[in-house]
């Protein structure tokens, strides 16, 4: 692990250039008492983002085509704080909630992780989902015989850094980070470690399921993301804790379902 400097690293793939200076602007209202960087990994080159956030000293930019799944694990190798999340451009932090999941994070064990409650909908109209959303099984696709009916969900997750790297982090076998983060939570769970919500909303999110901007998203989890979970969870395997941190180097370089 690189040598620590912050106490949080904000970690994500990027794909909406215009949006990052108003999410990085946020985190100023959203993390008050702690120091923080951002790191987005993206298919840009950094010439093209460079006008936007220039010569920021916690704000790190790399240039990698992957799927963002690769692109966010890629990001957290470059990770520096104690403590990393990971967020998503179409939205932006809300005021004190990145402080109150830290001073909660801290308050717990080494392997726990803070599930970051978040609001999603079209033009930022989305509500607070309670406790019983963030059960797995809650959801169809989580309804499995590998699933344990007891674990939680984070999919927006806040971990002991050194942790997420011990367990390997996102496996980047899948395309999104969605249900690569339902698999990281559960291998917390399986590891003995325990999943808190969040208080309040950390964030809040422009999210329209039917606008043809989503479509590689849509593709990406019915092609791919979901039979692979299907598959990985098809069965109980306890053994299923860590996967090599460097995964992300097995799958592709360039990902074929955004044309840029």
């Amino acid at each position: 692990m690189a040598a620590q400097r912050y106490d949080l690293s904000i970690c994500l793939p990027g794909y909406r250039i215009e949006n990052w200076e108003r999410l990085y602007n946020s985190v100023y209202d959203s993390c008050k008492r702690y120091k923080w960087e951002m790191i987005i990994c993206g298919p840009f080159p950094i010439e093209e983002i460079q006008y936007e956030l220039p010569g920021i000293e916690n704000f790190k930019y790399i240039f990698d085509k992957g799927s963002p799944c690769r692109c966010g694990q890629i990001a957290t190798t470059f990770a520096t704080g104690e403590y990393l999340t990971w967020g998503s451009d179409d939205g932006y932090f809300l005021e004190n909630s990145l402080d109150e999941a830290i001073d909660l994070i801290k308050s717990k064990e080494y392997k726990d992780i803070v599930a970051m409650r978040y609001l999603e909908g079209p033009n930022f109209t989305g509500v607070l989902e309670g406790p019983n959303w963030f059960v797995g099984v809650y959801h169809q696709d989580q309804r499995l015989p590998g699933v344990n009916p007891s674990w939680k969900i984070a999919p927006v997750g806040m971990y002991n850094t050194e942790y997420f790297k011990y367990l390997g982090g996102f496996d980047c076998q899948y395309d999104h980070i969605n249900l690569s983060s339902h698999d990281l939570a559960y291998r917390v769970q399986r590891d003995g470690g325990n999943v808190y919500l969040s208080e309040n909303a950390i964030s809040t999110h422009h999210w329209d399921v039917n606008h043809e901007t989503w479509r590689p998203m849509r593709d990406a989890y019915q092609l791919n993301d979901l039979p692979l979970f299907q598959k990985q969870y098809a069965e109980y395997n306890p053994d299923r804790i860590c996967i090599p941190y460097d995964n992300w180097k097995n799958s592709p370089s360039e990902w074929g379902r955004r044309k840029l």
